[in-house]
């Protein structure tokens, strides 16, 4: 019989897996997300487009009330998909090692 303190649990760091998945599962979370709010942009330049004539440059839209938030939201999904991308490579590397 196992003694209970050397039983792998739920928050044992030696479980196998669950925060490689854990991760995973979020960035694929995120990678959804990411890919509505630029559904919702395509909208905005579009309806730029059709107002102006032009496509628009970043900066036309960082004037538009309906895109910037969209733009905000946007960067930040990416920095925390960046994020969880490192983490991930990084528990790879130590598991590795």
């Amino acid at each position: 019989m196992i003694p209970k303190h050397l039983k792998i649990n739920e928050s044992s760091p030696f479980k196998s897996g669950n925060k490689k998945n854990e991760r995973k599962t979020k960035m694929s979370e995120i990678v959804t997300k990411i890919k509505k709010v630029d559904q919702s942009l395509s909208r905005a330049v579009a309806m730029f487009r059709q107002k102006h004539g032009k496509m628009p440059n970043e900066l036309d839209l960082m004037k538009d009330s309906a895109a910037v938030p969209l733009i905000t939201q946007r960067k930040r999904l990416v920095k925390q998909y960046e994020y969880l991308k490192q983490e991930v490579k990084f528990a790879e590397n130590t598991y590795k090692t």
